[in-house]
Protein backbone atom coordinates (compact mmCIF):
# COMPACT_ATOMS: atom_id res chain seq x y z
CA UNK A 1 0.00 0.00 0.00
CA UNK A 2 1.10 3.53 -1.19
CA UNK A 3 1.74 6.16 1.79
CA UNK A 4 -0.40 8.70 0.68
CA UNK A 5 1.89 11.47 2.60
CA UNK A 6 4.30 13.63 0.25
CA UNK A 7 7.94 13.77 0.77
CA UNK A 8 10.42 15.61 -0.55
CA UNK A 9 13.17 14.15 -2.33
CA UNK A 10 16.31 15.94 -3.02
CA UNK A 11 18.76 14.40 -5.50
CA UNK A 12 22.08 16.32 -6.66
CA UNK A 13 25.24 15.78 -9.23
CA UNK A 14 28.26 17.59 -9.35
CA UNK A 15 28.84 19.55 -13.03
CA UNK A 16 31.64 17.68 -15.02
CA UNK A 17 33.42 16.10 -11.72
CA UNK A 18 35.75 13.57 -13.94
CA UNK A 19 37.35 16.54 -15.26
CA UNK A 20 38.17 18.02 -11.54
CA UNK A 21 41.63 18.14 -11.37
CA UNK A 22 41.92 16.56 -8.07
CA UNK A 23 38.90 14.22 -7.53
CA UNK A 24 40.10 13.05 -4.07
CA UNK A 25 40.09 16.46 -2.93
CA UNK A 26 36.61 17.14 -4.65
CA UNK A 27 35.15 13.86 -3.42
CA UNK A 28 36.36 14.74 0.28
CA UNK A 29 35.27 17.96 0.39
CA UNK A 30 31.40 16.48 -1.09
CA UNK A 31 31.66 14.06 1.73
CA UNK A 32 32.33 16.57 4.10
CA UNK A 33 29.77 19.37 2.65
CA UNK A 34 26.94 16.72 2.88
CA UNK A 35 27.92 15.82 6.61
CA UNK A 36 27.72 19.74 7.32
CA UNK A 37 23.72 19.86 5.34
CA UNK A 38 22.56 16.73 7.26
CA UNK A 39 23.64 18.27 10.56
CA UNK A 40 22.53 21.96 9.85
CA UNK A 41 18.94 20.02 8.54
CA UNK A 42 18.83 17.24 10.38
CA UNK A 43 14.67 18.67 11.91
CA UNK A 44 13.75 18.16 8.75
CA UNK A 45 15.73 15.33 7.38
CA UNK A 46 13.86 11.92 6.86
CA UNK A 47 16.48 10.06 5.54
CA UNK A 48 20.18 11.75 5.78
CA UNK A 49 21.61 12.68 2.16
CA UNK A 50 24.60 10.11 1.47
CA UNK A 51 26.89 9.88 -1.64
CA UNK A 52 25.53 8.37 -4.53
CA UNK A 53 28.19 7.13 -7.44
CA UNK A 54 30.78 8.95 -6.18
CA UNK A 55 29.54 12.86 -7.57
CA UNK A 56 25.78 12.14 -6.48
CA UNK A 57 23.83 12.92 -3.37
CA UNK A 58 20.51 12.57 -2.26
CA UNK A 59 18.06 12.44 0.65
CA UNK A 60 14.30 12.74 1.66
CA UNK A 61 13.21 15.91 3.36
CA UNK A 62 9.84 16.24 5.40
CA UNK A 63 9.21 19.86 4.54
CA UNK A 64 9.51 21.04 1.25
CA UNK A 65 9.60 24.71 1.81
CA UNK A 66 13.09 23.81 3.54
CA UNK A 67 14.89 22.41 0.64
CA UNK A 68 15.43 25.73 -1.80
CA UNK A 69 17.50 26.76 1.30
CA UNK A 70 18.93 23.47 1.63
CA UNK A 71 19.99 23.08 -2.26
CA UNK A 72 21.15 26.88 -2.16
CA UNK A 73 23.71 26.32 1.09
CA UNK A 74 24.48 22.82 -1.27
CA UNK A 75 25.75 24.92 -3.98
CA UNK A 76 27.67 27.32 -1.71
CA UNK A 77 29.44 25.21 -0.11
CA UNK A 78 30.67 23.50 -2.75
CA UNK A 79 31.43 26.39 -4.53
CA UNK A 80 33.46 26.26 -7.24
CA UNK A 81 32.20 23.95 -8.29
CA UNK A 82 28.71 23.62 -9.71
CA UNK A 83 26.26 21.21 -8.25
CA UNK A 84 22.57 20.68 -10.18
CA UNK A 85 19.35 19.60 -8.08
CA UNK A 86 16.06 17.81 -8.95
CA UNK A 87 13.76 17.99 -6.30
CA UNK A 88 10.15 16.19 -6.46
CA UNK A 89 7.52 16.26 -3.63
CA UNK A 90 5.06 13.17 -3.90
CA UNK A 91 4.21 9.53 -2.28
CA UNK A 92 6.54 6.56 -1.40
CA UNK A 93 6.30 3.28 -2.43
CA UNK A 94 8.63 1.60 0.26
CA UNK A 95 7.72 1.67 3.98
CA UNK A 96 9.57 4.14 6.42
CA UNK A 97 11.06 2.25 9.41
CA UNK A 98 13.40 4.21 12.24
CA UNK A 99 16.51 5.69 10.43
CA UNK A 100 15.84 4.90 6.66
CA UNK A 101 18.75 4.68 4.09
CA UNK A 102 17.60 7.15 1.30
CA UNK A 103 19.29 4.45 -1.48
CA UNK A 104 16.90 2.00 -0.62
CA UNK A 105 14.11 4.18 -0.70
CA UNK A 106 11.25 4.95 -3.71
CA UNK A 107 8.64 5.90 -5.02
CA UNK A 108 6.66 9.07 -6.81
CA UNK A 109 8.92 11.74 -4.79
CA UNK A 110 12.25 9.69 -6.23
CA UNK A 111 10.63 9.27 -9.74
CA UNK A 112 10.03 12.95 -10.09
CA UNK A 113 13.27 13.95 -8.44
CA UNK A 114 15.41 11.92 -10.96
CA UNK A 115 13.04 13.02 -13.99
CA UNK A 116 13.80 16.69 -12.65
CA UNK A 117 17.59 15.61 -12.49
CA UNK A 118 17.73 15.43 -15.99
CA UNK A 119 16.18 18.71 -17.04
CA UNK A 120 18.65 20.40 -14.16
CA UNK A 121 21.66 19.05 -15.82
CA UNK A 122 20.76 20.97 -18.98
CA UNK A 123 20.89 23.80 -16.66
CA UNK A 124 17.19 25.14 -17.40
CA UNK A 125 17.11 25.33 -14.34
CA UNK A 126 20.05 24.40 -12.42
CA UNK A 127 17.56 23.23 -9.48
CA UNK A 128 14.44 21.65 -10.97
CA UNK A 129 11.01 20.86 -9.09
CA UNK A 130 8.44 18.56 -9.63
CA UNK A 131 5.49 17.66 -7.76
CA UNK A 132 1.21 17.00 -8.84
CA UNK A 133 1.05 20.82 -9.90
CA UNK A 134 0.95 23.12 -12.93
CA UNK A 135 2.12 25.47 -10.35
CA UNK A 136 5.89 23.42 -10.67
CA UNK A 137 6.72 24.92 -14.08
CA UNK A 138 5.85 28.69 -12.42
CA UNK A 139 8.63 27.73 -9.50
CA UNK A 140 11.47 26.50 -12.17
CA UNK A 141 10.60 29.59 -14.65
CA UNK A 142 11.11 31.66 -11.45
CA UNK A 143 14.51 29.98 -10.46
CA UNK A 144 15.66 30.30 -14.28
CA UNK A 145 15.07 33.73 -13.98
CA UNK A 146 17.22 33.86 -10.58
CA UNK A 147 19.98 32.14 -11.94
CA UNK A 148 20.19 33.90 -15.58
CA UNK A 149 20.55 37.14 -13.67
CA UNK A 150 22.85 36.10 -11.14
CA UNK A 151 25.33 34.74 -14.53
CA UNK A 152 25.78 38.12 -15.07
CA UNK A 153 26.94 39.66 -12.07
CA UNK A 154 30.30 41.07 -11.61
CA UNK A 155 32.97 39.87 -9.21
CA UNK A 156 32.27 43.20 -6.75
CA UNK A 157 28.61 42.98 -6.99
CA UNK A 158 28.53 38.85 -5.92
CA UNK A 159 30.89 40.14 -2.39
CA UNK A 160 28.47 42.93 -2.14
CA UNK A 161 25.65 40.33 -2.27
CA UNK A 162 27.35 37.88 -0.28
CA UNK A 163 28.04 40.53 3.21
CA UNK A 164 25.09 41.88 2.26
CA UNK A 165 23.44 38.88 3.07
CA UNK A 166 25.51 38.05 6.37
CA UNK A 167 25.62 41.89 7.53
CA UNK A 168 21.74 42.56 6.57
CA UNK A 169 22.34 46.58 6.16
CA UNK A 170 23.99 48.66 3.82
CA UNK A 171 26.11 50.55 6.26
CA UNK A 172 27.69 47.74 7.89
CA UNK A 173 28.65 46.51 4.00
CA UNK A 174 29.91 49.65 3.23
CA UNK A 175 32.19 50.43 6.62
CA UNK A 176 33.41 46.48 5.72
CA UNK A 177 34.85 47.21 2.07
CA UNK A 178 35.79 51.28 2.79
CA UNK A 179 33.11 52.60 0.45
CA UNK A 180 30.17 54.94 0.25
CA UNK A 181 26.17 53.33 1.70
CA UNK A 182 25.35 54.72 -2.09
CA UNK A 183 27.68 52.17 -4.16
CA UNK A 184 26.46 49.21 -1.58
CA UNK A 185 22.94 50.76 -3.16
CA UNK A 186 23.80 50.82 -6.87
CA UNK A 187 25.49 47.56 -6.79
CA UNK A 188 22.70 45.50 -5.34
CA UNK A 189 20.47 47.42 -7.56
CA UNK A 190 22.73 46.63 -10.89
CA UNK A 191 23.27 42.89 -9.64
CA UNK A 192 19.00 43.19 -9.41
CA UNK A 193 19.10 41.83 -5.62
CA UNK A 194 15.88 43.37 -4.71
CA UNK A 195 13.89 41.63 -7.65
CA UNK A 196 15.66 38.12 -7.02
CA UNK A 197 14.79 38.50 -3.06
CA UNK A 198 11.41 38.66 -4.24
CA UNK A 199 11.72 35.49 -6.28
CA UNK A 200 13.16 33.88 -4.37
CA UNK A 201 10.64 34.69 -1.21
CA UNK A 202 7.49 34.00 -3.78
CA UNK A 203 9.12 30.39 -4.31
CA UNK A 204 9.24 29.64 -0.71
CA UNK A 205 5.83 30.75 0.25
CA UNK A 206 4.36 28.73 -2.46
CA UNK A 207 6.65 25.63 -0.99
CA UNK A 208 5.03 26.48 2.35
CA UNK A 209 1.71 25.63 1.10
CA UNK A 210 2.54 22.72 0.33
CA UNK A 211 3.90 21.81 3.53
CA UNK A 212 0.93 23.51 4.83
CA UNK A 213 -1.67 20.98 2.40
Amino acid sequence: MIDEINYCAVIGDIVESKKADDRNKLKDKFKNVIKKINSKYKDVIIADFLVQEGDSVQGLLSSTSISYDLVQDFKEYMKPSQIVFGIGIGTLSTALFANPITSELDGEAYHRAKKMLKRAKNRKPGICYSFADEASNLINTLVYFIESNQSFRTTHQKKIVKLYKELETQEKVAKKLDISQATVSANLKKALYPQIKEAENNIKKYLKVLDDN
